[in-house]
């Protein structure tokens, strides 16, 4: 399973589509996503000022596009990248989760969940 995470307003759009893009995809060519132990970084590192994200948990064999696991930044830790659309119906669970009151996100118990799944 790989994660897009999508902030509130994001998702009112993706909903009403087939499939969809980040804001980045024309920048960087890939969608940036995670793998599900590697959320709570990035939703601290990148999502920080926002009062709630959803998780779009996807399943990589159900996407129409082609999507690679990379170390970009060459410090050993690979991420997916998805190299075109989403489609909708590749989005197997959908998850809210906010920061704590001292603004920081932690694994939530369906998150936990997914993490203990695949491990």
């Amino acid at each position: 399973m790989i994660i897009y995470t999508a902030t509130c307003k994001e998702w009112d759009e993706i909903k009403k589509q087939t499939e969809f893009t980040s804001d980045d995809f024309s920048i960087e060519g890939f969608i940036h996503c995670s793998y599900p132990k590697q959320t709570v970084r990035v939703l601290n590192k990148h999502f920080k000022d926002e009062e709630k994200v959803i998780l779009l948990c996807i399943d990589p064999r159900l996407l129409k596009s082609k999507w690679k696991s990379e170390d970009l930044k060459g410090n050993g830790e690979e991420f997916p990248h998805v190299y075109g659309n989403i489609n909708i119906d590749a989005i197997v669970k959908v998850l809210d989760i906010q920061p704590s009151k001292y603004g920081l996100f932690h694994e939530n118990s369906e998150l936990r969940s997914i993490i203990e799944s695949i491990s």
